[in-house]
């Protein structure tokens, strides 16, 4: 490990654990001897326990596995809350992509030795390194808090997380409502493998990705498209993202559909609610569905988003689409 106290810039020094350890290339898939196990603590005593605030600059690699399973360990992580197993496999992703950024977190490490934060980032960084397809010289950047007061734990970790699509804005990513809601659904389908409902965390850089494979349907079929107001833009417009992937054409021919039909100003009064102006077909079956479930279950329910979700609609739509189109269920399969 070669390490660099920023604290004390006339004085950096580097630092090599694997050296002192003498633990070869070879030896890296080996099982971790109970002497290295010691030298590792030793090590991180000596270096990561301190009584004075110190920031150090790491460049871990495979050689230093036994520090950073020691660092996992009871011993120094007996604190902390239980894994969650998804965030480590979001993290692992990052390495794996090359996607990782030491800036977004540094490991905390108290007075007294004590992991205080960043056990899934140790957890994902050792099952990346013991991973035989990660290469031979991988070197891994991480920053060190040490010598911290153990009293500020319960505030760490504490911060509400993005969402996705503040994400993107902050990349400056332009998308309309029905864009972004094919963006977020597919990105939970490549990931995790279905498109709706609760499932684990997506990166930034795989919506990137999902945005970058379907940049001509996400803008021939979906850019600078005028809807009504309660169009069901995961539903429909995810039902139609997976036909566009088959049939871009046919795609955007019933997107054109459903906004000339929004944009004539003669239609009458929606059937399934009249107090909107009438919509497409498959937007008022849309309504109608929708108006059903919330009389029946609307009374014991506090929003409407309790009430009724615009996934709940989407085999409806695909429904309607095969049923209008001649379409094969096999386009919509997920």
């Amino acid at each position: 490990m070669k390490i660099q106290r920023l604290s004390k810039p006339k004085k950096a020094s580097k630092l090599s654990f694997a050296k002192r350890l003498s633990r070869s290339k070879a030896k890296i898939t080996s099982k971790i001897t109970e002497s290295e196990k010691i030298e590792a603590q030793k090590y991180f005593d000596e270096e990561f326990t301190k009584n004075d605030y110190e920031y150090l600059q790491a460049t871990l690699t495979k050689e230093d596995l036994p520090l950073i399973q020691h660092m996992k360990s009871s011993e120094v992580n007996s604190n902390n809350r239980q894994k969650n197993s998804d965030n480590v496999k979001r993290l692992y992703r990052c390495l794996k992509a090359n996607k990782w950024y030491h800036e977004n977190l540094d490991i905390l490490i108290s007075i007294e030795g004590r992991l205080m934060n960043g056990q899934h980032t140790l957890e994902a960084i050792d099952q990346y390194l013991l991973d035989a397809n990660t290469p031979s010289d991988a070197e891994i950047q991480l920053g060190f808090k040490i010598g911290c007061n153990e009293d500020a734990m319960p505030y760490l970790d504490t911060q509400k997380k993005r969402s996705p699509e503040q994400n993107l804005k902050i990349k400056g990513v332009a998308l309309n409502p029905t864009q972004k809601a094919v963006v977020l659904a597919e990105g939970k389908r490549v990931i995790h493998g279905k498109p709706f409902g609760q499932s684990g965390q997506v990166n930034y850089f795989e919506y990137e990705d999902v945005i970058e494979e379907n940049k001509s349907i996400l803008e021939d079929v979906f850019e600078d498209r005028v809807l009504s107001k309660d169009f069901p833009h995961k539903a429909i417009g995810y039902a139609l993202f997976l036909l566009a992937k088959k049939d871009q054409q046919l795609a955007t021919e019933i997107m054109d559909e459903i906004c000339e039909f929004h944009s004539n100003e003669d239609r009458g009064d929606s059937f399934a609610d009249p107090s909107q102006l009438e919509e497409h077909r498959l937007v008022e079956v849309y309504r109608r569905e929708k108006k059903k479930k919330m009389e029946a279950v609307g009374k014991t329910s506090k929003t409407t988003r309790d009430c009724y979700r615009q996934e709940e609609f989407f085999p409806m739509a695909v429904d309607y689409l095969m049923e209008n189109y001649n379409i094969d269920q096999e386009v919509f399969k997920v």
